[in-house]
């Protein structure tokens, strides 16, 4: 199932207007509740790697899953319709908040594109089996970039994007200049990211696809600008 950022656009809306009936508001989307009471969605975290290369997985059927930590190797038992994220993400609220949102967004969108997928075509229950973790995400792979345009999505909805645009920046365009902006623009990107408890790559991502974001080259602006350093994108 192909689908475009519009196509993806459009089953967000209808989502969240079911999940979070009536008038458009500036703020963040619990996620969380999304996953749990909506989609009805297990989550559970557990040590996914050692090297905090992986954060997340979803499961559509019951499967039994390696873990290798430490050099040891574990094996649980999961239930269908699981989301498992990296323990560390838990560690650091204030810092991981952003990317911990973004996980669970992710592999809810997998949860979504595959009951639209299979909604009209149900196929037969898969025999319970056992899959390393590894296994389990590269069965996904094809259909990652659809996962994080959508989770941006849910996340970051139009209308909100919109009405934050409106409210922080006037209604005009950002401007990127190779990872900086300008006084103005870092403030609206920091209060946007605030509000909508998101990183800052993940909104610049959104914006920029939405059109509220240009590149330019930083020897085309005059004056001082704000470099946005990693630790900052919580």
């Amino acid at each position: 199932m192909i689908l475009s950022y519009q196509d993806l656009d459009v089953i967000a809306d209808s989502i969240l207007r079911e999940f979070k009936p009536g008038r458009v508001t500036l703020d963040a989307i619990d996620v969380e509740r999304l996953a749990r009471s909506f989609l009805g969605l297990h989550i559970r975290y557990e040590r996914l790697s050692d090297d905090f290369s992986i954060l997340g997985a979803t499961t559509f059927s019951p499967v039994e899953l390696e873990l290798l930590c430490h050099g040891k190797t574990q094996v649980i038992s999961l239930p269908a319709d699981t989301v498992l994220l990296e323990e560390r993400l838990l560690l650091d609220k204030k810092q991981q908040l952003g990317r911990r949102r973004f996980t669970l967004a992710h592999e809810c969108a997998h949860q979504i594109l595959h009951r639209y997928e299979n909604a009209d075509n149900p196929t037969p229950e898969v025999q319970k089996r056992t899959y390393s973790l590894r296994d389990l995400k590269s069965q996904e792979d094809w259909n990652e970039w659809q996962a994080n345009a959508l989770g941006a999505a849910l996340l970051m909805p139009k209308a909100v994007i919109a009405g934050c645009m409106r409210k922080y920046a006037c209604g005009r365009k950002l401007i990127c200049y190779e990872h900086a902006f300008s006084y103005h623009d870092y403030w609206v990107m920091k209060n946007i990211c605030e509000i909508l408890e998101v990183s800052r790559s993940a909104l610049e991502i959104r914006l920029r696809q939405l059109g509220y974001l240009l590149d330019k080259p930083y020897t085309e602006y005059q004056g001082t600008l704000e470099v946005w350093n990693d630790e900052e994108d919580v």
